[in-house]
């Protein structure tokens, strides 16, 4: 039968496998992986359906890099011979959606390699099969806001009214301080009123009030947190923890005396300075610091976050401010929100600012 045409016709290796510019601009992370595999001018790669470069792609993250010359020639067998049924077994086994049907909808352009993790673990969720099916034209901000959620909430009409990669953020955050408070079982309900909603704004309003209960609290408690944490509750702790933090703590004695605001010392090595405002569905985490104001390390932030958790402190954007924050993103008369004044703070908290 001899040798398929698609096959490079010069040994695998260094020659003739820098991508050119247009494979750069179709191939992008991949255009080297992709070069090795379909030396230039890579007629083989260019000629394909858009399925099958994405299958390319799919194949090389599976591999790794750098591609060896037998991986490179198994890709190439694959992505041009083989056919879909045993592609999609190899690529996505028992998944109930077509693999290339889906595949077939991203365009020419491969997309970054962490969004193709997105789409692939979406695809794996059998309760999002639909979803998947209807998608006309897949929207990468729009997936990863998917891959966040619930499948309860994955719905065309409610990932239509996100605007932003920030409103994103946003409704995301919204949707885990929602569950933390009122359970997965109410999910149901949340996402019949968002469905009911007229427009994107009325849409977020619904969520905004649903992040806030009804009744306004009358009295404040302090949170109890345990050991190692201390409470400061006098204005002779505040001034001696002023002064060995170095800090402004004793320009706080006017909140603290209100009682909406409270100051914790976490003992230890190091010790750490903590302060919570408390807002109607209970305490918040403001600001943690080291002495001199210095950040908390990021090895021992999440195991602090983890014991603030455990004892129903929120961490993250105040509600009152998300709730706010998730109105403006949807309607044209108000400002567009920016994010909390934290230099990086979603950063930083990152994977830690929801609660468990």
């Amino acid at each position: 039968m001899g040798k398929p045409m698609t096959r490079p016709c010069v040994p695998f290796g260094k020659a003739r496998t820098a991508p050119t510019p247009l494979l750069q601009h179709l191939a992008g992370a991949y255009a080297a992986e992709i070069a090795r595999i379909w030396p230039a001018p890579h007629e083989g790669f260019l000629v394909l359906p858009a399925a099958r470069r994405h299958v390319a792609a799919l194949l090389v993250d599976a591999a790794g890099r750098p591609v060896s010359a037998e991986e490179a020639g198994r890709i190439l067998d694959t992505v041009t011979f083989a056919r879909d049924k045993a592609v999609s077994a190899d690529l996505l086994p028992a998944a109930s959606i077509s693999l290339m049907t889906l595949l077939g909808k991203l365009g020419e352009r491969l997309w970054p390699p962490g969004d193709y993790a997105v789409l692939m673990g979406l695809a794996r969720r059998h309760g999002l099969a639909k979803f998947l099916r209807h998608l006309e034209t897949p929207d990468r901000m729009r997936l990863r806001l998917a891959a966040s959620l619930p499948d309860e909430l994955v719905h065309p009409r409610i990932l239509g009214a996100i605007s932003s990669k920030m409103h994103t953020e946003d409704f995301a955050e919204a949707m885990a301080a929602y569950v933390a408070s009122e359970g997965e079982a109410a999910l149901p309900g949340l996402l019949r009123a968002l469905r009911q909603a007229k427009s994107p704004v009325a849409m977020m309003d619904r969520i905004g009030a649903a992040l806030l209960p009804d009744a306004f609290a009358e009295t404040v408690r302090r949170p109890k947190l345990p050991p190692p944490y201390e409470a400061v509750v006098t204005r002779k702790q505040l001034k001696a923890t002023a002064l060995a933090f170095q800090n402004c703590l004793r320009t706080y004695e006017g909140d603290l005396a209100s009682g909406r605001t409270c100051v914790f010392v976490r003992r230890g090595l190091p010790e750490i300075v903590l302060s919570f405002d408390f807002e109607d569905r209970g305490w918040h985490l403001e600001e943690a610091s080291l002495k001199g104001n210095k950040p908390v390390p990021a090895d021992l932030l999440p195991v602090v976050v983890s014991e603030l958790r455990a004892n129903g402190i929120w961490v993250g954007t105040p509600l009152g401010v998300l709730a706010q924050r998730l109105h403006d993103h949807a309607c044209p008369e108000c400002n567009t929100p920016t994010h909390a004044p934290y230099p990086n703070w979603r950063g930083v908290l990152a994977g830690t600012a929801t609660r468990a």
